[in-house]
This record gives structure tokens, C-alpha cells and sequence, in this order.
């Protein structure tokens, strides 16, 4: 089975612009993420089977911040709201697929300081696969 790749803008997602600004030096980042900014970047130019699916990183991030709730803290109740670097993380994750279709990335390694919102994001990941995902398993 292959995939049809969708032909969509990268000029208002959220994951790119993350990457751009950590590029040129605007966003403040540790050179794992600036690398992984530039690989991104890279990558959008690529034409070897992979792309990058803007509307399902968008749909990602619209289900997160449009259904979930934070659960403890200061900020019990509130809506979860992604922070740029988070919008790169779920865009990367979720929006890059290889030529059958599938998702490019299966895992992933997140370190941040503590406070950054780690848990309540990779609990949205998790919730998002078991309720939505529309995969097998």
C-alpha cells in the first residue's frame, strides 16, 4: 500500500516555525534540539518518499489543546496549551511520515527541565493513541 503524500504549506505550522526560530538564533535551544531543528528543516526539502504532514501535526495539537484538561497543580482544570517546543516535539512525531503512509518516528527521547510540562505532554501522546489514533495497536 503507499500512501498519497499530501501537498500541504509549511508556512503556519507550528513544528517549523519552532525549528526556524531555534535556527536563526531567535529561540534559545542546546544543540541536540538546534540539530534536530535543522534536520527538520532539512528534511522538508527532501524527495525520497519521505514528507511531512502539516494537517496531521495540526490535528495532533488541535486534539490536545481542544479536549484535554490539566488534572493537578496550579494548573488544575485548565486547557492543555502546548509550548513552542512542544508543538515541535508532537509536529515531529506525529507529521512526518515515510511513502507507505506510516508514521517516520516510532520513539522518541524528550529531555527538558523540570517544569516544562514532560509528563502532561507524553500523557496526551499516550491518550491520544489509545482514544484516537485509528491504528491497529
Amino acid at each position: 500500500m503507499t500512501a498519497t503524500k499530501k501537498k500541504t504549506s509549511t508556512s503556519t505550522d507550528r513544528a517549523t516555525a519552532y525549528a526556524k526560530a531555534v535556527v536563526s538564533g531567535k529561540e534559545v535551544a542546546g544543540p541536540h534540539v538546534r540539530n534536530a531543528c535543522r534536520r527538520h528543516l532539512d528534511d522538508l526539502k527532501r524527495k525520497d518518499g519521505i514528507w511531512f504532514d502539516v494537517e496531521e501535526a495540526a490535528k495532533k495539537l488541535r486534539f490536545f489543546e481542544e479536549k484535554l484538561r490539566l488534572s493537578e497543580g496550579q494548573f488544575d482544570d485548565q486547557p492543555f496549551k502546548s509550548a513552542p517546543a512542544q508543538d515541535f516535539i508532537i509536529g515531529s512525531l506525529f507529521g512526518w511520515k515515510k511513502k507507505d503512509g506510516t508514521r517516520r518516528f516510532r520513539r522518541a527521547y524528550v529531555e527538558q527541565g523540570k517544569g516544562n510540562g514532560k509528563s502532561p505532554m507524553v500523557a496526551a501522546m499516550g491518550l491520544y493513541g489509545l482514544v484516537a489514533d485509528e491504528e491497529p495497536r
